[in-house]
């Protein structure tokens, strides 16, 4: 055990510190941080991009990245539920994308 966590201590960290960042996303929007179920659920999602972290030698940059993107989805859902009490979709981030195209008749 300790030599799991002497060699994978980054994935343990990352696997943490997710963890905590889904439990304030849930407090910030007005859910109760600490039920069972979603815990699971996000520790479910945390494990499944911890075990795609062994198909790359770099794992450091890996965990890095999907750290910032996991932290950057968190900020969105966040701030978009404080305005319009309604999680970020990626049907709404196709509409933003689909409007940039729109020729403007000005």
């Amino acid at each position: 055990m300790k030599k799991f966590i002497k060699e994978n201590y980054l994935m343990l960290i990352f696997i943490i510190t997710s963890l905590i960042n889904s439990c304030l996303l849930r407090y910030l929007t007005g859910a109760n941080g600490l039920m069972i179920r979603p815990l699971l659920g996000d520790l479910l999602i945390i494990l499944l991009i911890c075990a795609f972290s062994y198909l790359f030698k770099k794992k450091k940059l890996y965990f890095l990245l999907a750290s910032f993107l996991l932290v950057a989805i968190c900020c969105l859902n966040s701030m978009y539920f404080n305005e319009y009490h309604d999680f970020v979709s990626v049907y709404l981030i196709e509409t933003l994308f689909q409007a940039f195209k729109m020729p403007s008749e000005a």
